[in-house]
């Protein structure tokens, strides 16, 4: 249970991202990315909405292929 005034952080990688993109090639042949539903940015705001989340705030962090990183 989430305490009053308390924080829930939520990281992903977007389904329609570069690194999203990437994992999802992957997924057919890994044993580690073959269970993961990828989602888009809209849909992980729509879910935490309908589980009664407010005042939400985005922040993005990967802006360039992990190699360039």
């Amino acid at each position: 249970m989430l305490a009053p005034e308390g924080y829930l952080i939520v990281a992903f990688v977007e389904r329609n991202s570069l690194l999203g993109e990437e994992y999802r090639k992957e997924a057919s042949e890994s044993s580690f990315f073959k269970n993961i539903e990828f989602h888009t940015r809209e849909e992980v705001l729509l879910m935490l909405k309908e589980h009664g989340f407010e005042d939400m705030h985005i922040r993005q962090t990967l802006f360039k292929p992990l190699t360039k990183i």
